[in-house]
């Protein structure tokens, strides 16, 4: 990684941790040592602790895994973190992990069936746009969030269903 990719990430991992902190979590970086968890915290109020993964982006789109779903009682969330101008406070899109490994396989699944490839994953923020700043989604377990996708994921899902994901998904109303 470049320095300036290294900078970026630091400053999304730091600025979640504080904007957690500020929603009542007690936070703690796992610097690497974790695969899936950049963030582990634990609700000062109602004792729920949580593995997050951050991606950070200061332009562009977010480049993400190949993401490997996680159980319906391990409570994985990742915030997707966009950076502005400095002096400038970060957006926030807080999503459950399931939600994100969802779009990452859907797309790969279309780019698949277009015969094209995709070496890096790469996803727009207008996915998640509905999860922007919902900070209070992870006071219920992961499993239990509802699914605020974009309506193409639900008429993909018609087609070809992913029961490991998904709790029933019922489509949310877009905006």
């Amino acid at each position: 990684m470049s320095k300036a990719t290294d900078l970026v990430g630091s400053a999304g991992l730091f600025a979640a941790a504080a904007e957690l902190a500020r929603w009542d979590w007690l936070v703690s970086p796992t610097f690497g040592n974790a695969k899936r968890t950049d963030l582990l915290a634990q609700h000062t109020a109602i004792q729920r602790t949580a593995a997050i993964q951050v991606k950070t982006r200061a332009r562009g789109d977010f480049q993400l895994d190949v993401f490997d779903h996680a159980p319906p009682d391990a409570n994985e969330w990742v915030v997707l973190v966009t950076l502005g101008e400095r002096g400038t406070q970060p957006a926030f899109n807080v999503v459950p992990r399931n939600h994100v490994c969802l779009v990452v396989r859907m797309v790969a699944a279309l780019k698949e069936s277009e015969g094209k490839s995709w070496p890096r994953k790469v996803i727009t923020e207008r996915e998640f746009a509905r999860y922007r700043g919902c900070w209070e989604l992870m006071t219920a377990p992961a499993e239990e969030a509802p699914w605020m996708l974009r309506q193409w994921v639900f008429d993909y899902l018609a087609n070809y269903p992913q029961p490991e994901l998904l709790a029933p998904a019922a489509p949310a109303t877009e905006a």
